[in-house]
């Protein structure tokens, strides 16, 4: 971090140069780009940067000029290579239930994404109908959307996974 004191020294080093800002708004500003631009890069490239800058221009820089300089001395950063991409990393993704309510009593059953689908699909087209009820039925039923543990994180307990096709009761 780059402190203001700093900034202010070697902004005071412009000042003889054609274009310094000669309002406090302008040096304010000039100001706030060395500071915010070199805050990764460090104190030594920023006064490497006043000190090239002295020696190869003819007026004082802008802060763009400063904007630049930073983000051509920051340190790029390498991106971390993403293990997972169902989760993209977080450990959490999500998972879809049919809720029932009948008569007080709440169950839940995990649907697969295509099940979901499924039921949001004839949901729409019995309200296209006029149907109220829609494909719910008269029990209460919704499809709800829980953040699960990914299968890439290790855990103790885990959702129960849908029954296969084969076994699942309609």
């Amino acid at each position: 971090m780059i402190d203001r004191m700093y900034c202010q020294d070697q902004l005071l080093r412009f000042s003889g140069l054609p274009g310094y800002p000669k309002t406090e708004e302008g040096r304010r500003s000039l100001l706030d780009a060395m500071q915010g631009a070199f805050v990764l890069a460090g104190r030594e490239k920023l006064r490497r940067w006043v000190e090239d800058s002295l020696r190869s221009r003819d007026r004082c820089p802008l802060p763009r000029d400063a904007y630049g300089a930073g983000r051509d001395a920051t340190p790029a950063r390498l991106a971390a290579e993403i293990r997972c991409f169902v989760c993209y990393d977080t450990g959490k993704t999500s998972a879809e239930f049919l809720v029932t309510t009948r008569m007080g009593r709440r169950t839940a059953a995990r649907l697969t994404s295509d099940q979901a689908k499924e039921l949001w699909r004839k949901h729409r087209e019995a309200q296209a109908r006029g149907d109220r009820q829609g494909t719910f039925g008269i029990d209460r039923q919704m499809i709800y959307e829980y953040p699960v543990p990914c299968d890439c994180q290790p855990t103790q307990a885990r959702l129960p996974e849908p029954p296969p096709e084969r076994e699942r009761c309609v």
